[in-house]
């Protein structure tokens, strides 16, 4: 049976904006009912964009719209859709993006713009942790595997490629994929401590996820991340046995948008 117009659960809308002269675009995912929801950011890995691994974002903005819940998934400045290109930016663009979308969901109609949650995977995590520590209308937190400090990950690095180990630690950081990196994201990303972050932020309800198989951002990250803020009743942590690094293709990524969802429902 052909879906009709009263099937229908949610509405789509291309959203723009600018920052650093830039155009960043995004889709609003609009739910039926109710008239005036809260929204989730959805912000993506590096080097990604808003469609996610296996759509998983897609999924995840359809999932949040059924449950009356409005998403905006958009892509950082020099991935997907938006302006600018992956060798200008740095760490802190990315960050000023996030805070960028945030200031500007007052103007869209119709979207409860006390109410936000972001959600972030990968690097998009940590970018959510560093945005957040700079705004005081966040909701609540939800990470997917997200990157703990750049210490860590360049800890992580060696050890998978120990060819490596007498490389200049610039060197190894200033592609990515065959793409130049601007010099001042390695500085930023070399000197970031999103744990440390966290834990400033330990009265904000935080969900992190994290696959146990993955090589990208190793369990440890997690770890560190549950050490720095074991202080906190706010935060859950919870790790998937036979997760990788994408949890948009992990078996259990029912139980993963189920977590997810019930989370938001609860703090939003």
């Amino acid at each position: 049976m052909r879906e009709t117009i009263m099937d229908k659960q949610e509405t789509r809308e291309w959203v723009a904006m600018k920052n650093g002269g830039q155009q960043i675009f995004g889709i609003l995912h609009r739910p039926q009912i109710p008239s005036n929801p809260p929204v989730v950011l959805i912000l993506h890995g590096f080097a990604s964009s808003k469609h996610g691994s296996n759509r998983c974002y897609v999924t995840l903005a359809e999932k949040l719209a059924q449950a009356g819940i409005a998403a905006l998934r958009f892509d950082f400045r020099g991935s997907g859709d938006s302006e600018g290109s992956l060798s200008e930016i740095t760490l802190e663009d990315l960050v000023s993006d996030a805070l960028s979308v945030v200031e500007n969901l007052g103007s869209l109609p119709g979207i409860d713009a006390t109410r936000v949650a972001l959600f972030g995977a990968s690097l998009g995590g940590t970018i959510s942790i560093l945005t957040a520590a700079r705004l005081q209308i966040i909701k609540t937190l939800i990470l997917w595997a997200p990157v703990a400090s750049g210490e860590l990950w360049y800890r992580d690095f060696l050890t998978q490629h120990p060819e490596y180990r007498h490389v200049d630690p610039e060197k190894i950081l200033s592609s990515y994929n065959g793409v130049k990196l601007h010099p001042q994201f390695r500085e930023q990303f070399a000197q970031m401590a999103a744990y440390k972050t966290l834990k400033q932020l330990s009265s904000l309800p935080t969900l992190h996820m994290h696959g146990e198989k993955d090589t990208v951002i190793s369990i440890a990250h997690q770890e560190a991340f549950r050490q720095s803020c074991a202080q906190s009743s706010h935060m859950h942590f919870i790790k998937y046995q036979d997760g990788e690094h994408s949890l948009g293709f992990s078996p259990n990524f029912s139980e993963v948008m189920e977590e997810t969802l019930s989370w938001l429902q609860k703090h939003l």
